[in-house]
């Protein structure tokens, strides 16, 4: 009997902030260095589908030719969907997801898709089963033996995507990442502990009890592997935002702790949308 195949359409997700997803603004910054693979060629494309006996289609190609591969800023509406594989050697690659390996798994063929994300158990694939010339866009769940068409092209896929923002908070009246270290040195009593690429404030006796600041203005790409390909000069988390802007992060359990403390200080954590939104007048030390 012929599998059937469901067609599960998301519904375009536009942030309050409008930021839509293209070539230029969806890629994670600082990008990790690991999953970036060196600038596209056009002998690498041909290589690419050769091995996968397939022409890709010039929107996934044109975002590629702007990062290829690594993290993203956005993602699919209840998905943990966090990355587009690039053209390389090394994982994760579209070349490198190996799903024909799953065939015996489930009942629908997995001929003819390309993956580029996934954690072995899902992926969301070009899909050429359809037609060779122009593919669709699939989420396939290999261990529950389900797929989904979720998108007719991969520009289509991408107006899916939603901003990740949802546990980003802004530190209000701090004219600079310096000036917010120095605030935050003499409320808590602690020096913070440069990261990568954050700085960390013990905030008590428990281990636990910490929390990371970060500047807006990073350096493009991070990797603790010293052959990895490198990006040269800075970049923004957010280019919506100033460069000066400086971002909090703690644990949920003692975000409020933090919160009370810091507007005790005559200062205050807003959420991205809300710093974006906020009336010039009280952002302009900070955005």
């Amino acid at each position: 009997m012929p599998t059937l195949r469901r067609i599960l359409k998301y519904t375009p997700a536009y942030s309050i902030m409008k930021i839509k997803p293209t070539p230029e603004t969806l890629w994670k910054r600082p990008a990790y260095l690991p999953y970036v693979h060196l600038p596209l060629a056009d002998e690498v494309i041909t290589h690419a589908e050769k091995h996968l006996g397939c022409t890709l289609p010039d929107d996934f190609l044109n975002v590629l030719r702007v990062q290829n591969g690594g993290a993203i800023r956005f993602r699919t509406p209840n998905s943990s969907s966090e990355l587009i594989a690039g053209i390389g050697p090394t994982f994760p690659s579209i070349t490198t997801f190996y799903l024909k390996d799953s065939e015996e798994y489930v009942d629908f063929s997995l001929d003819g898709l390309v993956a580029f994300d996934g954690d072995g158990h899902w992926y969301h694939c070009l899909d050429f089963r359809s037609d060779a010339k122009n593919p669709s866009v699939s989420y396939v769940d290999l261990e529950c033996n389900s797929e989904h068409q979720i998108a007719d092209t991969f520009s289509s896929f991408l107006e899916l995507l939603e901003l990740d923002i949802k546990n980003e908070l802004v530190i209000t009246n701090v004219s600079n990442l310096d000036d917010a270290r120095s605030r935050l040195q003499e409320l808590f009593g602690s020096q913070l502990q440069q990261g990568v690429p954050y700085w960390m404030c013990h905030a008590g006796k428990n281990r636990n009890d910490c929390f990371w600041i970060t500047g807006n203005k990073v350096a493009r790409g991070y990797s603790g592997e010293p052959d990895s390909f490198r990006f040269e000069g800075n970049a923004l988390l957010f280019p919506e935002l100033s460069p000066d802007a400086v971002f909090f992060e703690s644990s949920v359990g003692h975000l409020d702790s933090y919160r009370a403390i810091l507007r005790d200080a005559g200062l205050e954590l807003v959420d991205i949308e809300s710093a974006w939104h906020a009336p010039k007048k009280s952002q302009s030390r900070w955005r």
